[in-house]
């Protein structure tokens, strides 16, 4: 247990749940939205030295997730997005946002999938 952690409880006596932390830069919220053959499906995130931020699997069709991501400001980022069949993304999208006030054109993405079309056919970064 860290007690700089958003989620310290000094009271609690079990430890189970991860520590999170306060973002300390760009605050953003990327939606995937696993439209058709979610189970397809699959992306990572990486900053520019390599490094996989985050990456997700394994969704459902209709899924609609969102993942908080912690991003700098003037850093570029690759979003890759991936179908293992190899058709691309079929109507499935995603979407990254920032909160109002906030330079939402600061970071450039680039889509990648292994085959087919790709799985990025419109892509909205907008305030919300």
């Amino acid at each position: 247990m860290d007690e700089y952690a958003d989620n310290y409880n000094a009271d609690a006596n079990v430890e189970g749940e991860e520590c999170l932390y306060p973002c300390e830069a760009t605050s953003a919220i990327m939606t995937i939205d696993a439209n058709t053959y979610g189970s397809e499906l699959y992306w990572e995130l990486i900053d520019s030295t390599g490094l996989i931020l985050e990456s997700g699997t394994g969704y459902s069709t209709g899924d609609v997730v969102d993942v908080p991501l912690c991003l700098d400001q003037g850093h570029s980022y690759t979003m890759n997005a991936y179908d293992s069949f190899g058709d691309g993304w079929n109507g499935s999208t995603y979407s990254i946002s920032t909160t109002c006030g906030e330079d939402s054109l600061a970071f450039s993405y680039v889509v990648a999938n292994n085959g087919g079309a790709s799985p990025c056919k419109r892509f909205n970064c907008c305030c919300r």
